[in-house]
């Protein structure tokens, strides 16, 4: 599993580049947190060069990460960037 906290500089990189490498390195699971749009992103279920599920939460919610790890992951205490 893959965790990435979006950076203010580049979040092209985030979101287009490891969207694009993560499943084609074996990782099936890329969790992406955005400060700056208060989300949480969940990909999941990778297929040779794309991942075919995506989930996504608000800060505050909670959201499930599947197996292999099998867990709730609470996001009530999430903090956005300020500007």
């Amino acid at each position: 599993m893959a965790i990435e906290i979006v950076s203010p500089s580049n979040p092209e990189n985030d979101w287009t580049g490891k969207v694009r490498d993560y499943p084609r390195m074996g990782f099936p699971l890329y969790l992406i947190v955005d400060p700056r749009q208060k989300t949480v992103t969940l990909f999941s279920e990778p297929n040779r060069d794309r991942y075919h599920a995506r989930t996504e939460r608000e800060f505050g919610e909670s959201t499930r990460i599947p197996a292999p790890f099998g867990f709730e992951l609470d996001l009530s205490r999430l903090v956005p960037h300020r500007d």
